[in-house]
């Protein structure tokens, strides 16, 4: 009774200084590690957890405080989470089981972490009690939901000292765990893995096939370094060509898809603009749609006209169609091209019409220049 009489007196004198706010969140403490606390995974699958018992403050992990100060407080809230038959037990039917954390009083009450605040939980118009973060929901608290923040339902992470309601505040990307901790009997506690912990994803594994359609070669895969594609060396469909149209050898490493980099989806070939009628290369499109760009073009207009594609009851039927009208006499052989009037100022021409004139300078040799 003297201890609990001693520890009531120090709650009162916490009530009775002047509240100072922690300055939350103009400046803000990094989530503290659990360090009493350790889970060892048996080879069932099985989790347990098991506290170090070490008299150590949660938040700085030391014997002593920074000012030298070795009086350890004790936390007066109960476990959370612990389950029976597999459901968690409610508030009220739940066996106490006392909370392990241990703090200096001036390191708790520094530690304002997710609007953490020691002193106001302290004093009456709140919990009136001496509580580490593991009580309050860690969203709420964000919230600036002070009350609330420590009422219902709550479920602790296995690695920090976070805490958050199951039904309304549960963190997405959580991991859930059931851990077995030892008391007069085991007990089974929900906890969870909170996304603060989460290790990175392992990268994709690459594909065991060729990405290849109706590939039927058999051997050595290679696999695309730019993606998780494999494919035979053989079934590429993909070569380079230089600025002197000179055919290269491809990157042995890399899929088609990577080297083309835009990929042609088959449904975007097609234009529908009304009933049996839409633009494809197969059906009404025209070979002018391909024509390239170029500043030295051999078509002086791209116009339209109507085409007579077919006949129902009431007569001929018309569509419109685009074609090209050259402005001169085209070599055999040469690409048709048309200029369509792009303004491409961050973006260099290669075409030789672009290119400004340069007078042939000759060369003068100096012959009695000697080698160095």
């Amino acid at each position: 009774m003297a201890d609990t009489q001693d520890h009531l007196d120090k709650i009162m004198r916490i009530q009775e200084q002047e509240y100072v706010p922690t300055n939350y969140p103009t400046s803000t403490r990094s989530h503290v590690q659990r360090h009493n606390f350790h889970l060892v995974e048996n080879e069932d699958g099985t989790v347990e957890g098991k506290f170090t018992g070490e008299k150590k403050c949660m938040i700085c992990n030391s014997v002593t405080s920074r000012s030298g100060r070795r009086e350890l407080f004790k936390c007066d809230g109960q476990m959370n989470g612990e389950k029976a038959n597999g459901q968690v037990i409610a508030l009220e039917k739940r066996p106490f089981r006392a909370c392990k954390s241990q703090f200096h009083l001036e390191c708790i009450t520094e530690y304002n972490c997710s609007g953490f605040d020691f002193a106001y939980a302290a004093r009456i118009e709140c919990q009136r009690r001496f509580l580490c973060p593991l009580h309050c929901c860690s969203v709420c608290n964000q919230e600036l939901k002070k009350q609330s923040a420590y009422e219902a339902q709550l479920v602790e992470c296995t690695k920090c000292f976070r805490a958050f309601h199951e039904k309304c505040c549960f963190p997405v990307g959580s991991k859930k765990v059931d851990v077995a901790i030892e008391f007069e009997k085991p007990a089974i506690f929900q906890m969870i893995v909170c996304p603060s912990h989460c290790r990175a994803a392992p990268a994709l594994h690459h594909i065991p096939a060729c990405c290849m359609p109706d590939c039927g070669v058999s051997g050595k895969l290679q696999e695309c370094r730019n993606c998780i594609r494999s494919f035979h060396p053989r079934c590429r469909n993909v070569v380079q060509f230089n600025q002197h149209n000179r055919q290269m050898d491809a990157p042995k490493d890399l899929c088609d898809a990577c080297l083309c980099e835009d990929v042609i989806v088959c449904i975007e070939q097609f234009m529908d603009l009304k009933e049996e009628f839409r633009i494809d290369m197969s059906c009404f499109g025209s070979i002018a749609r391909y024509a390239n760009n170029s500043c030295k073009n051999y078509n002086a207009d791209f116009p339209w006209k109507m085409v007579c594609v077919g006949e129902n009851k009431k007569g001929n039927l018309y569509e419109p169609r685009r074609y090209l009208v050259a402005s001169k006499d085209i070599e055999k052989g040469k690409e048709v091209t048309i200029s369509y009037g792009f303004i491409n100022e961050f973006t260099g021409c290669f075409c030789d019409t672009c290119k400004p004139p340069v007078d042939p300078v000759e060369l003068q040799w100096d012959k009695d220049a000697k080698d160095d």
